[in-house]
Order: C-alpha cells, then sequence, then structure tokens
C-alpha cells in the first residue's frame, strides 16, 4: 500500500495458507497437531481482510462462535468483517461488546483480556488487545469518544524509554 514491493505469488500463497486457517482446516506436521483456536482463526481473517483477499464465509462462521473468542479476536474479527466488506453490522456488535469491556483510569481507557496467562502463547497483553481494539474502533466507528482515550493509554503504556515490552505491542500499537 505504501509502494514496497511485495512478491505477488509469495503472497497469494499466504493468503491461500491462511484461508485454511480461518477456516480451521491446517494439515497437521509432526510438531503441531491441534485444532486451530478461535484467537488464531480471527487473526487470520484479519491479516487475510487487510490484504485485501476476505473471507466472508469463515468470518459469518466464526461471529456465530464470537463467545469463544479472546478480546483480542473480537477486535480483529470486527476489523476482518469490516475492512472486507463483510456484515458491518457484525462488525458493529463486536465492537459495542469490547466497549462495554473497557476499563478506564485517569481519562485513558483500555482492555483486558479475560486471563493474561491464558493468551501469553499468542504473544497477546492488554496493550496489545487495546491497540488492536482502538485500530478496529478507528476503522468502525472513528468518532467514538474511547478513541483519545485509548490513544492516550497507548502513549501512557510506554516505559520511560519510550519503548513498550514486547515487539507485538509496538506493531499493534503503532498500526492503532
Amino acid at each position: 500500500e505504501v509502494g514496497y514491493p511485495v512478491d505477488r505469488e509469495a503472497l497469494r500463497r499466504g493468503q491461500q495458507f491462511l484461508a485454511r486457517v480461518a477456516a480451521g482446516n491446517v494439515p497437521s506436521c509432526s510438531w503441531w497437531s491441534h485444532d486451530v483456536d478461535p484467537g488464531t482463526r480471527a487473526f487470520a481473517l484479519y491479516a487475510l481482510a487487510r490484504t485485501r483477499a476476505p473471507q466472508a464465509s469463515s468470518a459469518s462462521a466464526l461471529f456465530a462462535r464470537r463467545k469463544e473468542l479472546p478480546a483480542y479476536g473480537k477486535a480483529m474479527l470486527a476489523d476482518a468483517l469490516w475492512i472486507g466488506g463483510g456484515d458491518r453490522a457484525a462488525a458493529k456488535a463486536l465492537t459495542t461488546e469490547l466497549m462495554d469491556r473497557a476499563k478506564e483510569e485517569s481519562g485513558a481507557l483500555h482492555l483486558e483480556e479475560m486471563s493474561g496467562v491464558t493468551y501469553q502463547s499468542d504473544w497477546s497483553s492488554d496493550l496489545r488487545t487495546t491497540a488492536i481494539a482502538l485500530q478496529t474502533l478507528v476503522d468502525v466507528t472513528p468518532d467514538h469518544p474511547y478513541v483519545g482515550k485509548m490513544a492516550r493509554y497507548l502513549v501512557q503504556a510506554r516505559g520511560p524509554d519510550g519503548r513498550y515490552r514486547t515487539t507485538q505491542e509496538s506493531a499493534f500499537a503503532l498500526m492503532a
């Protein structure tokens, strides 16, 4: 989108793999053999929508199971639905569900996962979840009153050296 060359064939192969992940159909290999969890499926749908290869049927199927999603998964699914031209009412419903869980302190607002330990294997954190939700909120309802408060949280959460704790937090905060 910003002019860097991308190998179209590599992108296509990646999108094909992610489409299988989004549908929950990933072949097992010698070291990895388990069902694809709903959060990973939402991440795949998010990446597909952001690369202009949305999967509406997989997104609709996952929306029907949204109670199984972690907070970051709900945000990514809402983003995939909105950016990918899917069910916009579903995207708004997910956004509302997320914002109903928001925690406000000192003029800043953030989201928390149900259990921080549960999603560590997904490189998740409350800061990363808040950044993903902010990116989605800006796409779905940019005039929402929480946008500025969430941005303030992301700025205040940086360490004294101006850095975030992980590359995941840094990447999603910058994208938001």
